[in-house]
């Protein structure tokens, strides 16, 4: 899935608090 290739490129603090409930 999308979700998948954007937790893999977004492995940042920011991207991570962002992205806290996809993770």
């Amino acid at each position: 899935m999308i979700v998948a290739r954007i937790v893999r490129v977004c492995t940042t603090s920011a991207c991570r608090r962002n992205h806290t409930k996809s993770a």
